[in-house]
Parts: structure tokens; sequence; C-alpha cells
């Protein structure tokens, strides 16, 4: 579509809303990384003999000489923010001071290997803290009930887990794994790869009860034979999180009749609700959760994702071993694969296995996200736990609010506005669209029986320099249509609409003569009975 598009119009005058990448992006904590930077730097300003060789600062002391640089940036904002955001940290993480910002010195700088090499220690409390009350919105702390693992992006952590999975057999080739559609293309193609081999069951939502999932596919999951459930919530390409309802009706399905069930749940898109509703607080020991950085802080190009889990989950408590009590061999074969790092292997958490297989348990003392983008994803965090009144986020929204209703606008397409909308995504319907501006008429049928949304889309790229996604690649409606609400200027979304406008109007040009064709086609046929 891309290539079509910039044949026609230029690259210059594309409209791409089809890829997800977001024009916005959170700039105080880049400006604070940048100078926390700086002050590493004269911190470690001991070079050795007078060549450009940096020599690491000794712990004792060191918070007050990291306080002595930093005060005399006060009256710059970044400098405020920096101040409070380590002070935030440091209360957050409960480290000895000269400690913490030793480890944070070395982070920022990555000296040293991510020590502890799951996550550093400063970080994992703020990411905790961060995903407790910005992403999952739980009721209760999980500070103490949960562990973290960062990861370069959500995409990375599901392969990181899949394999662990695959590895430890909780979910091996020929086993079912659920998929709640529509979702992110990858993800309809990953468990197909001859590496995980699984038979891909998807579970789909219904466009037409506003992306609710009927009780019939609900009970797919019942199946105790399906042994992982994945799913983006909010969805993309939908950008709806799921309903209260529906959680509550598979939580009760996982707890009668699929209690082993494993959920892998990409929340990506949680921070742009009101309203977030998750397996990871209603299903904590089925769970296993993904988030990303990329989308919400505009940090695409940073590579920042996180893996959580609940310190009491069913794979460490029942499924790692009990899998293979049946078959010693195996049982076996996998705590030969984990005793090059432990004495006891079989008591290894699943977590510090995912870890551990991420570098192939062999060089698992060299695992470990970079330090300095553990830093950087510990500062975007803490933004957004230090913004009380919700600035970034209600700007984020409301920016959103308004591309959604300037793209909607022409085409008078309505898509209720509710808490569970993230905006982020949005699905159009192209036949609904031509049948609400034709009213009346068989226009949207003709469309449905005799033309194709992949030539619309085509034509939308070549004749008006847009490109949108079809859903049918999500696993979506065979005429939807994903726009992406966050990678163009404001303005540019009115005229996306209108360009769908005229595109639909051309085709109602091409019905109306196919109509008039297949009238007169009838008349024929009634004057040959007549005689």
């Amino acid at each position: 579509m891309l290539n079509i598009a910039n044949k026609s119009v230029g690259n210059i005058n594309v409209l791409d809303a089809g890829r997800s990448n977001p024009i916005f992006f959170a700039s105080m904590p880049r400006e604070a990384f940048s100078l926390l930077t700086k002050i590493c730097m004269k911190l470690v300003d001991n070079f050795y003999q007078n060549i450009n060789i940096g020599i690491i600062p000794q712990i004792k002391g060191i918070e007050k000489k990291f306080k002595k640089i930093l005060y005399k940036s006060r009256n710059h904002s970044k400098g405020k923010f920096l101040k409070d955001a380590c002070n935030k940290m440091h209360n957050i993480s409960g480290i000895e001071k000269d400690e913490f910002y030793h480890n944070l010195v070395t982070s920022t700088i990555g000296c040293s290997y991510p020590c502890p090499p799951r996550v550093q220690k400063f970080v994992e409390p703020v990411l905790i803290e961060f995903l407790n009350k910005k992403v999952y919105y739980s009721k209760k702390p999980l500070k103490g009930k949960v562990k973290i693992m960062p990861t370069e992006g959500s995409a990375s952590a599901i392969l990181y887990v899949l394999n662990s999975l695959k590895y430890n057999g909780i979910v091996i080739p020929g086993d079912k794994i659920g998929i709640i559609t529509p979702i992110f293309s990858p993800y309809l193609e990953i468990p197909e790869l001859l590496k995980y081999d699984l038979n891909k069951i998807c579970i789909r939502c219904d466009e037409n009860n506003n992306w609710e999932i009927p009780q019939y596919e609900l009970e797919k999951i019942g199946d105790s034979t399906m042994r992982a459930l994945l799913l983006v919530n909010p969805s993309n390409p939908t950008g709806m999180s799921l309903t209260a309802s529906t959680v509550s009706k598979i939580a009760n399905i996982v707890h009668n009749k699929n209690p082993n069930i494993i959920i892998l749940e990409d929340s990506t898109y949680s921070p742009f609700t009101q309203e977030f509703n998750c397996f990871f607080n209603s299903l904590p020991r089925n769970t296993i959760g993904i988030f990303s950085f990329s989308k919400y802080f505009g940090a695409t190009g940073w590579r920042l994702g996180t893996i959580i889990m609940h310190n009491n989950n069913i794979i460490d408590s029942r499924l790692i071993n009990s899998k293979f009590r049946k078959d010693t061999e195996n049982l076996e074969k996998t705590n030969k694969r984990y005793a090059i790092i432990s004495k006891k292997p079989e008591n290894i958490k699943f977590i510090d296995r995912i870890l551990a297989d991420s570098r192939e348990v062999a060089e698992a003392h060299l695992a470990g996200l970079s330090t300095p983008q553990q830093t950087i994803m510990a500062l975007f965090a803490i933004y957004d736990i230090l913004d009380k009144k919700q600035l970034y986020k209600n700007t984020l929204n409301n920016m959103l609010l308004t591309n959604k209703n300037n793209l909607l606008s022409p085409i008078k397409y309505n898509i209720e506005n509710n808490n569970l909308n993230s905006n982020y995504y949005i699905v159009i319907d192209i036949t609904k669209t031509a049948d609400g501006l034709m009213g009346g008429t068989n226009f949207g049928k003709y469309m449905l029986e005799n033309r194709d949304p992949l030539e619309f889309l085509s034509r939308l790229a070549k004749s008006y320099g847009t490109v949108l996604l079809p859903t049918v690649g999500f696993a979506g409606p065979f005429w939807g249509v994903r726009v992406s609400l966050v990678n163009l200027d404001i303005p540019q979304y009115e005229q996306i609409g209108q360009n769908i406008l005229s595109l639909i109007d051309e085709y109602y040009e091409d019905f109306k003569k196919w109509e008039k064709k297949r009238l007169r086609k009838q008349e024929l046929e009634m004057i040959k009975k007549i005689k």
C-alpha cells in the first residue's frame, strides 16, 4: 500500500495511518535522562592519565556528590523533575542512599552488567508501582507479590515466554493455544511457526455487539486441552478493552473447566483507557502480563517492555514438575537444562527460567536488558507516577479523541465513546459506512457481494495517497479497515475521512450503473415471461 501511495502522490504527501508508530513522545523523561548522563560523567571525571578513560566512582559519599551537581540545575524544569524523580525512586526502592545513587549512576553509564541479571534493584520496585497504578489499576498493592523482567519490547517478551513454556514442557508442539481475535497480526503467525507448531484456536469478538465475545466462543476456553490463551487487551486493532462482564465470564470458565490454562496478556494500550478489565487482576495465578513502553511514551526505538508474574502462580506451584511426573525422562532433561545455574534446578521460578532461557541458560549470567534501557524505563514510569493530575495522559486522550472525531465526521460513522476505548486505533466497517451514507439502497450489500476490501484500500492508496490496513489481516471483519489515530497531525485525519468519502462516492457511481443493468435485466426477464 505504501509503495502504491508513494508512486502515486510522492512520499511527502502520503497519509499513512496504517503503521502505529506514535507522532508524540514523552519529552521530560528524555531531558532528565540527558541531564542524568551529564551528571554521571561529572561524577567520573577522574580520567586516567588525561586520556578519555573514566573510572567507576566509589559508593561511599556518592549521594552527596550527585546532589551537589544536580543542585546547579535546580532552576530548570528538567533539573526539578530529576530531583523529584530521584527522591521518589529512592523512596520506592527502599535502598540505602549511597547504594541507590551508585546503582543509578552505573546503570545510566552502562559500565556494568545488569545486576541482578533479571532487573536492577532500584528499577523493579519503580516498575511495580507504575504497573500497579497506571497499567493494571490494581485495587491492592502489587509490591511484594510480583516479579518483573524488563525486555526489548512486548514482541520479545511474548517470544521469551513461549520459548520457556516449550522448554519446560508446559506448552508443547501440537497443543492448543486460544487467540482472542481480531489481534495483532504476528501473534496469529507466531504459534504456527515450526519452532512452536501449536494448534491455533480463534476466539472471535463480535463487531456487531461492541466487540463482545459471544458465549459460544467463550466456551472454547473451557476445553482442558487448550494449554494457553493469548490476547492483546486493549485490543489491536479495535482499541477496546474487554468488558468486566467478559473477563468475569472467562474467569468462571477457567476456574470451573480449565484451571491450568496459561494466559499471556499484552496490555500495551492500557494507559490510554479510563477503565481496564484484565486477567492479570481477575486470574492472577494463571496470567503472565506483558507491557510495552513503546506506545504510551512514544518510545518504539528504545525497545522497552516488561514481563510481570505473580509470585503465587500455577506454573511454579503446579505445572513445572507435575506435567512430567508420568514422564521421568523429560523431567530429568528439564532439570539437567537448568542444573548449569543451580544445584536445585527444580526450585528455579518460572520467571527466572525465562531469563535463563533468553540466553540459552549457558550464558544466563550475561542475561538482562541493558542498564541504560532500564534506567530510562524507570524515568518514564516515575514521570507518570509523579503526574498526579494526569496532564500527560489527559492531553494524549484529548488529542486522540479529536483525531477520531475529525476522521469520522465526514463519513458520518459512529463509534461509541466510553471508558473502555483507548482510541489508539479504530475499526471502520466500509459496508456499514456505505449504507449509512446512502441509506435506503442496496449499496452496502453490493459492496459486500461484488467488491473486495483490498481493492478498496489499493484504490484509496493510489487515488488519494491514503494508507490504511485491512482488519481481515488481524483475523477481523472482512470489510473492516484499521486506522491508527496516533501517527499523523490532527488536520490530516479529517482529510483521511474526506478521502474515504470520495472513494465511497466513486463506488456508489459504480453501484448505480450496476443497479441500472440489474434492473434492466429483471425487466427484460419479466417481459419475456409475459410473452
